[in-house]
């Protein structure tokens, strides 16, 4: 169970829209209004592309071994932005299964 900060493209794009037009400055932390877990976007691409999905449980004890690999924690550890460094959140205009399935069925 992880979870990422993540941002589908067209939001960002407004986001970026929005500072410009707005004659911002400053470091910016945009992402979409949920986090998502790997397993989440696994699920629901395949969901999307008609795909049934079995989700095995895995003991712990295999989590703790494997954690301290390096592209194990890139694969399946959290990576998030605090949700208060995005100050707002007018720039989402897709939301995150929308954003998916953008990805997956229209530009396939």
């Amino acid at each position: 169970d992880n979870r990422r900060s993540m941002i589908y493209i067209d939001n960002f794009c407004e986001c970026v829209r929005q500072i410009i037009d707005a004659a911002r400055g400053g470091i910016f932390f945009p992402q979409n209004e949920e986090y998502v877990s790997t397993k989440d976007v696994i699920v629901k691409a395949r969901e999307i592309t008609g795909r049934g999905t079995v989700i095995l449980p895995c003991p712990k004890f295999v989590v703790s071994l494997f954690s301290k690999n390096a592209t194990f924690n890139k694969a399946f550890g959290s990576k998030i932005y605090d949700k208060n460094l995005s100050q707002s959140k007018k720039y989402i205009t897709v939301d995150f299964t929308d954003g998916l399935k953008r990805m997956l069925v229209d530009h396939a």
